[in-house]
């Protein structure tokens, strides 16, 4: 700051002519011709300057005691002071919110007049202070006050008009009983929301910081989920100060997977990979997201088909136009008919059907890969819990499941064969009648079964029920037929 604007300062901040910041500047020619001509004006850049003396405007308590007028008089003069001027360091490397920190003065900073429409910048400032000094004042105060300028309120004072307290609050959802919050708001007109999640105590904490909240969950997710107030993918990345992010406690409570769960994404599936896309590589095997993925697609797509119309091979395999789904990596998946829940769920009606235009399906079909993580269709059929559906079509069609079709991997290294394990189905695999002929095919896949799944099988009493059975095959295969020589 020049002598002008520092006099200028003084003015405003109604210092006496002694004071150490202006003294002498009275009659300073340098300040009567500035003022004579009318040129002095104070920038934002001037005010954090050195004044005359040496020091900073924003050393002396006579200048915090009167800021409400500097930031006036800075606002008339067309240079408001912003929130990002509050926190950048411009004074030896200090910014003005230390200033006002070190002064006992922060309830000078912290008013609307800076912070209007801001809310989240200045909550970000606070919590950059110690501990010990926001404890000094009234944060939920200072919070209101700024929510009122911007015409609203806070969420933690429409709690408290129901007779909820914020620390009730977090009680309730870390406990997972929400009984009691429930009745309260409902007899105000009001529910559970998003907000309520990402309440901030003094410690910079919400509920979500704690293992107990996440593992009450399934108490207070479906109840957002009811009233529509499940939180936008980005909420679960919110910080404040760089303190760590909700999803980055879930991944550290081990409980992330939770959050990706199919229901709460049904209308935004492009959202939950928005997020997806947070995770760490390094954590993402915790995570089933093409499983939640395939079953939002069963229920987005469901609709879209008409099992009655499926009536050709064809039908089966066509896209359905007009809508699409993106995979974890953005590219774009076709749908089929063939890939949803509900076709496999009616396939015997729909192969009767098939069968009435003179068509069928055949195990080559089940072959083609598709979907989120190139499943071939035998494996979604699977999936679906219709591998007795398959056997019957095998058998129908006196075709044979190979032994690639069950160890064929898809991209996240799963099998067919995985999931029958899964399903308890090693059983009916293991029927000697689609071995026949194909003994070797049948050890390698006993011999890569985990122990568990091998459980009360007598797979030698299979083993020798298969090599009768496929003795006796050859012997008809090698039986003369009528009329050869």
């Amino acid at each position: 700051m020049n002598k002008a604007q520092t006099y200028l300062l003084g003015m405003v901040c109604q210092l006496k002519p002694d004071h150490e910041l202006v003294r002498d500047l009275q009659y300073d020619s340098e300040v009567i011709q500035a003022f004579t001509a009318s040129a002095t004006k104070l920038t934002r850049e001037d005010l954090f300057g050195k004044a005359p003396n040496g020091k900073y405007a924003f050393e002396y308590r006579e200048v915090w005691q009167n800021f409400s007028k500097i930031l006036k008089m800075m606002e008339q003069s067309g240079e408001p002071l912003r929130p990002e001027d509050i926190v950048k360091p411009v004074m030896d490397g200090k910014s003005l919110l230390r200033m006002a920190e070190s002064r006992n003065a922060l309830d000078e900073i912290f008013v609307p007049a800076i912070w209007k429409g801001r809310m989240e910048a200045m909550e970000n400032a606070w919590f950059t202070l110690s501990f010990s000094e926001r404890n000094k004042y009234d944060f939920q105060r200072i919070r209101s006050a700024v929510a009122h300028a911007e015409g609203r309120t806070t969420r933690e004072e429409q709690l408290e008009k129901a007779g909820i307290s914020a620390d009730k609050m977090r009680v309730a959802l870390r406990l997972g009983d929400l009984r009691d919050v429930k009745v309260a708001l409902e007899r105000h007109g009001d529910h559970l929301r998003s907000a309520d999640l990402f309440l901030r105590d003094n410690s910079n904490d919400t509920v979500l910081d704690s293992f107990a909240a996440w593992n009450s969950i399934d108490s207070w997710m479906p109840e957002l989920l009811k009233h529509g107030e499940v939180p936008a993918w980005h909420e679960w990345l919110t910080s404040r100060a760089g303190n760590r992010t909700p999803l980055a406690k879930a991944l550290e409570h081990g409980t992330a997977w939770k959050l990706f769960r199919p229901e709460y994404w049904q209308k935004n599936p492009d959202d939950m990979l928005r997020l997806y896309e947070h995770v760490p590589p390094e954590k993402r095997g915790t995570i089933h997201i093409h499983e939640s993925l395939s079953k939002i697609m069963d229920t987005h797509f469901a609709d879209s088909v008409d099992i009655g119309a499926l009536k050709t091979r064809a039908s089966l395999f066509t896209p359905i136009t007009g809508r699409e789904m993106h995979g974890v990596g953005g590219e774009i998946v076709r749908v089929m008919p063939a890939m949803l829940e509900k076709t496999w769920k009616n396939i015997d009606l729909i192969r009767e059907n098939l069968r009435a235009a003179g068509q069928d399906l055949a195990l080559s079909d089940l072959r083609q890969r598709v979907g989120f993580v190139d499943d071939t269709l035998l494996h979604v059929a699977v999936r679906h819990g219709q591998f007795d559906a398959v056997l019957r079509l095998a058998k129908d069609t006196r075709d044979v499941i190979a032994l690639d079709d069950l160890l064929a991997k898809n991209a996240r290294g799963q099998c067919v064969l995985d999931d029958l394990v899964q399903q308890g189905k090693i059983k009916n695999l293991m029927e000697p009648d689609l071995w026949v002929g194909r003994v070797r095919d049948m050890v390698a896949v006993w011999n890569v079964l985990p122990a568990a799944a091998r459980k009360d099988i007598d797979f030698g009493a299979i083993h020798s029920r298969v090599n009768i059975l496929s003795l006796r095959e050859g012997l008809k295969n090698r039986q003369p037929q009528p009329g050869s020589p």
